[in-house]
């Protein structure tokens, strides 16, 4: 008898099959995130599309890939060169932060702040795009 094979055919499915893989619960995948287990179900449902920034999250936390997610290439667990990479882009926003007078203040301003004005600031900032 042989096994069904499941289409992974959407970041969600992905993820769900990255979790399965690697011995990830769904709690364990939303605390990491920062998320409800509710709002990590929509994202394994495809209810709701994956933010990058959670991925970066899982990422660097629990070393799912984000290529395999969201684009369907490589294997669920992350390659140290996709890892690397991460790592590099990281570094290379520090060092505009740190070389941009404006951008550094405001990132230590907003680094001062509580979530709830965090999230009212993102509100706001995702609107001048």
């Amino acid at each position: 008898m042989s096994k069904i094979v499941k289409k992974l055919d959407s970041p969600g499915l992905r993820l769900q099959h990255a979790f399965k893989e690697l011995g990830i619960t769904r709690e364990d995948g939303a605390e990491c995130v920062g998320v409800s287990v509710t709002t990590m179900n929509r994202y394994l449902c495809d209810m709701e599309q994956i933010p990058e920034i959670r991925m970066d999250f899982l990422l660097i936390k629990k070393g799912i890939s984000k290529t395999f997610v969201f684009d369907n290439k490589g294997e669920p667990k992350a390659s140290w060169d996709e890892r690397l990479a991460f790592l590099d882009k990281e570094k290379a926003l520090i060092k505009e932060i740190r070389h941009n007078a404006v951008l550094k203040e405001l990132v230590l301003e907003l680094a001062k702040l509580n979530e709830r004005d965090l999230l009212l600031i993102s509100s706001v900032v995702s609107r001048l795009k």
